[in-house]
């Protein structure tokens, strides 16, 4: 769904649109230029798809300049949100290889869902679908997912779901699945991306998933590592000039 900022502000910004109500579009006002210019964001706090840098509280009297690429449109993702992403296909008629990534920003009413059916006929008026919903509870030190139970009688393509949850700057000291933290889950930190990411199994049953804020440097790693969880060190991606 296409939709436009209620802002005033924002409407004026004429090279900006929202995709539904948690994606931010806003390409350079001419394209063939690389010339920098300002984004103005709705009152919330938004994340930079692309980096996963943090964008606090955009409003019209604090404008964001972009310095733009030629070959990356500036897209930006509202606080709250849980963005479902499958792997590259090149048609409707192929499936998806490898695990469900839900991309989840921590903000006010975290939240989001996923629909699948078959895409070619009227099954799903008759219980032929998929539906999953998505919440993220935010507490001092902690992130608590919550993925729903699985409706309707579509089968998934995946096995596993890999979790990225962005603005976090350190390890978590602690990673529990269903109350348990003594299982090895493949998880990793990328500092560049401001990422978390979690890869857990998913039979299509209800789970939870709690992520404690971790420190900075190795005293992380130790504790991450009692806590049962295999931790890669930190992805250093420099920018390319």
């Amino acid at each position: 769904m296409w939709q436009t900022p209620l802002r005033q502000s924002v409407i004026d910004a004429v090279n900006e649109f929202l995709f539904g109500p948690d994606l931010l579009i806003a390409p350079a006002p001419h394209p063939e230029d690389v010339d920098s210019y300002q984004v103005r964001f709705p009152p919330v706090t938004w994340y930079d798809y692309w980096t996963g840098a943090k964008i606090e509280h955009g409003s019209q009297s604090k404008p964001v300049t972009i310095h733009p690429t030629l070959d990356v449109t500036p897209v930006y993702v509202r606080e709250g949100s849980i963005l479902p992403i499958q792997p590259l296909v090149q048609s409707t008629r192929e499936t998806p290889q490898g695990p469900l990534t839900l991309r989840v920003y921590p903000g006010h009413d975290c939240k989001g869902s996923l629909y699948l059916d078959d895409g070619i006929s009227y099954a799903y008026t008759h219980g032929d679908f998929l539906r999953v919903n998505f919440e993220c509870e935010v507490t001092e030190h902690a992130v608590r997912i919550h993925i729903g139970s699985r409706q309707g009688s579509h089968s998934a393509w995946w096995k596993d779901l890999s979790l990225e949850i962005y603005g976090t700057n350190a390890l978590p000291q602690r990673v529990e699945v269903n109350g348990k933290s003594g299982t090895l889950f493949r998880t990793s930190f990328d500092a560049s991306r401001h990422c978390f990411d979690i890869v857990v199994p998913d039979a299509g049953g209800a789970q939870d998933i709690t992520i404690e804020s971790g420190d900075h440097g190795s005293s992380a790693d130790a504790k991450a590592a009692r806590a049962g969880v295999a931790v890669e060190q930190p992805t250093e991606t420099k920018p390319e000039q």
